[in-house]
Parts: structure tokens; C-alpha cells; sequence
């Protein structure tokens, strides 16, 4: 265990079943150097600490979950917490049967080139089921599936949910919404465009949030 490792979260949340298949621990890494115009979470993208948590912390957040399939690493960019991510990756793989989602707003061939400099990201991919990659473009929101919109591509790296791919690609979207503390609410999954332009009137989204819960 490298335990001087830890990663800097912008959120998390136990149980979702809006980002991929069965019951899923989920997590957004803080910072993205995209800044994709339309981005539905745009506090996650400042590059700085956010909550700061150990790999040995983080798996003891995962571990109590009772019936959880696998876990789901949206950002943010998580690609630019690499090494420390490789490095949670390789503990659940010794310890669970979870299966691993990753969204990047790098494509594919660019992770590739950056491997070749960053081996962490090379480890990375070798332990996902799914990348869902590139940038959001709004002009290409068709809300459907699990991509935010329909440039970006759906790898199925292993055949664990390779024959889930309308799931993915066109399925009708079914964001929540979780409570936080503080009376905070955080949306997890993905917005219909409908929906997205209510996040939009709102920097804190309470519009968009009092209409689904309405």
C-alpha cells in the first residue's frame, strides 16, 4: 500500500444507479484543464485540493457497501490524478469483484501519447471495463445513454458490460438527486438537454433541482 498516496475528491456518493450498471460507488476527482463549454459540473473544475483522501481512506469507504457492482471515476479529470488513482485501482482489484467506469475528456489516442511519458495512465486503462472519453460538445447532446454527448466514445476494454452497450450509447437518462449536509444537494448522473438548461439559469442549480423533485 502506498500510503503517502491520496487523492483530491470534489465529490462522492455510496449508492447511485444513474452511471452504469447495478449499484455503484461513485466519485468525482477535482480539476479538469478542459473547461468544455455546457459543463454541467463547473465548480469540479478549478485545479486545486479539494477533499483530500488517503487510498487506505477511501477504500474503507467502499469496502461497507453492501451490493455494489462496481465503482464509477468522473471529474474533474481523473487522469490528472494518475498515479495515485493506478494506484487505489490496483488495491480493488486485489480486494474486490467491482467493475471499474471511467469518464475522461481526453480521447483515447491522446491517454495513449500521454502513457508514453506517464505509465500511470497506461496501468489505468489496463484495469478498466469502460472509458467513455472525449470532451463535451453541447451542439452533440442528444440525451440519451451515459456519454454527455454523442462525440464521445463508449470503450469497452473487457466483455463485462459489452453487451450493455444500448445502456450506454441510448438509454433514457435518469439523473438523481442525493442530499449532502448543510441542505446541499448533489445531482448525480446525466442531464437531459431539457434538463441541462436549467442548470444553466442557475449557478447552483436550484431551479434545475426544484423542477425534477417537483
Amino acid at each position: 500500500m502506498n500510503n503517502h498516496y491520496s487523492l483530491s475528491l470534489a465529490a462522492w456518493i455510496d449508492s447511485t444507479y444513474a452511471l452504469g450498471p447495478g449499484k455503484r460507488f461513485a466519485f468525482w476527482l477535482q480539476g479538469c484543464p478542459f473547461s468544455c463549454p455546457g459543463c454541467v459540473a463547473p465548480s469540479f473544475l478549478p485545479i486545486m485540493p479539494a477533499h483530500q483522501f488517503t487510498i487506505e481512506q477511501l477504500l474503507s469507504l467502499i469496502a461497507p457497501v453492501e451490493g455494489c457492482e462496481g465503482i464509477t471515476i468522473s471529474g474533474g479529470e481523473p487522469m490528472l490524478q494518475a498515479e495515485p488513482l493506478a494506484a487505489l485501482l490496483k488495491m480493488i482489484h486485489s480486494q474486490f469483484d467491482l467493475s471499474v467506469i471511467i469518464y475522461s475528456g481526453y480521447y483515447l489516442n491522446e491517454l495513449k501519447r500521454l502513457a508514453v511519458h506517464n505509465p500511470a495512465i497506461s496501468q489505468i486503462l489496463g484495469m478498466v471495463d469502460v472509458l467513455i472519453d472525449g470532451r463535451y460538445e453541447h451542439s452533440q447532446n442528444d440525451s440519451r445513454g451515459l456519454r454527455g454527448s454523442a462525440n464521445q466514445t463508449i470503450h469497452f476494454f473487457t466483455k463485462r458490460y459489452a453487451h450493455l452497450r444500448y445502456l450506454f450509447v441510448s438509454q433514457q437518462r435518469m439523473p438523481e438527486i442525493h442530499p449532502l449536509p448543510a441542505g446541499n444537494k448533489l445531482m448525480v448522473g446525466l442531464p437531459t438537454l431539457s434538463q441541462w438548461r436549467y442548470t444553466a439559469l442557475d449557478s447552483h442549480g436550484q431551479k434545475w433541482y426544484d423542477d425534477l423533485i417537483s
